[in-house]
């Protein structure tokens, strides 16, 4: 089940390409990090210190800071409409 035709046609099209042995692997060792709780300390390791990490990856940040205000705001959009 796709959530569109358009979806799905990409998942025939291009999923074979983009899920593989190597991305399932990844997955496998994102999964095994969380059960094992070593995500969870690296994620409030980086909170306490300013998440240098996660913003050294979001160069964006700097060219558009905006991102983020837009991002909150779909996000209570989101939060407003779900239950409806």
């Amino acid at each position: 089940y796709s959530i569109s035709n358009n979806a799905e046609y990409g998942e025939y099209v291009t999923g074979p390409e983009v899920i593989n042995a190597e991305s399932r692997e990844a997955m496998r060792n994102a999964l095994k990090r969380i059960q094992t709780g070593e995500y969870a300390k690296m994620f409030i390791l980086e909170g306490r210190t300013g998440y240098p990490s996660m913003t050294a990856r979001l160069p964006a940040l700097k060219v558009f800071a905006g991102y983020y205000k837009f991002n909150s705001c779909l996000r209570l959009i989101g939060k407003r409409w779900r239950p409806i």
